[in-house]
């Protein structure tokens, strides 16, 4: 079985992957909103990223036999680089959410410290192991049962993850924290 993407994919494995140079000229184009159309499949993240050209790059970076695959349609990229282009995606992958986690430090009243997995998931080093999974809701259970039943960070993992996911999501998300 694939593992999932988020398992491997962490800003110290991104930097060994792309150098340096390319780490810092990615995560300026991450930090610059250059990301779109972020998309994930089980196993895979893909999106267009601005460079210097005016149409948008390709990228995807995905799982392959346990270990990390990437293309971008830039020159580098299909020389199999690991280009700024695809360090962006991954921060943006690794990152998540940043208008959540900007509301979260911007508006009064909102608990100024980023979500525990976003936080998590910035840190230079990938965890030793894995965390032990929640139990297993029962299927028999209410939907909001089996929400109940989760743990507070795989609550957090799985709202983050549907708000990358649906835009539509995200917004009432970002709003709702707003008004907080």
């Amino acid at each position: 079985m694939t593992q999932p993407i988020a398992s491997i994919l962490h800003q110290e494995t991104i930097r060994r992957l792309s150098g340096d140079g390319a780490f810092e000229r990615g995560r300026k184009y991450f930090d610059d909103g250059r990301v779109t159309g972020v998309e994930r499949k089980e196993g895979s993240v893909h999106a267009k990223v601005r460079g210097a050209e005016a149409t948008p790059y390709a990228v995807r970076i995905w799982m392959k036999d346990e270990t990390l695959a990437y293309s971008c349609s830039c020159p580098q990229g299909q020389d199999q680089a690991f280009c700024k282009h695809a360090v962006a995606l991954a921060l943006a992958s690794v990152g998540g959410l940043s208008e959540i986690a900007i509301a979260q430090r911007e508006l009064p009243g909102l608990d100024r410290e980023a979500p525990a997995p976003l936080a998590k998931a910035k840190a230079a080093e990938p965890p030793q192991r894995a965390p032990e999974p929640s139990p297993r809701p029962n299927p028999q259970a209410s939907l909001a049962d089996s929400l109940r039943a989760l743990s507070q960070e795989d609550l957090v993992v799985i709202v983050l993850e549907a708000a990358l996911d649906h835009e539509g999501f995200r917004a009432r998300l970002v709003e709702r924290l707003r008004r907080r």
